[in-house]
């Protein structure tokens, strides 16, 4: 199932974000991680859809929206995540597509 984030969801999150970041060797505090996912949670012009196998959080995709002079509004895929135990079964694709 994808869904969109919430609140409640900011502590696992903040997990898989920490391991998303490690992947690519980037230095990211988990303090840093929680404060930011729990403002963009709560701002209407961004989002992070999450797919969940069962309860659990396996994935997920962040967006924002931004406003530029050239283009007008604009939608920004910003990260994109899958638990490596479930890649391969068209996850990142189906969150992409709902971001």
């Amino acid at each position: 199932m994808i869904r969109r984030a919430t609140a409640q969801d900011v502590p696992t999150l903040s997990d898989l974000y920490a391991r998303f970041y490690s992947e690519d060797a980037i230095d990211v505090s988990h303090d840093s991680i929680r404060k930011n996912l729990g403002a963009m949670v709560l701002d209407e012009r961004a989002a992070i859809w999450i797919a969940e196998d069962d309860k659990d959080i396996i994935g997920f995709a962040s967006a924002s929206l931004t406003l530029g002079v050239e283009f007008g509004w604009a939608s920004e895929i910003e990260d994109l995540f899958v638990l490596p135990e479930h890649r391969g079964k068209g996850l990142a694709k189906r969150l992409l597509l709902t971001a």
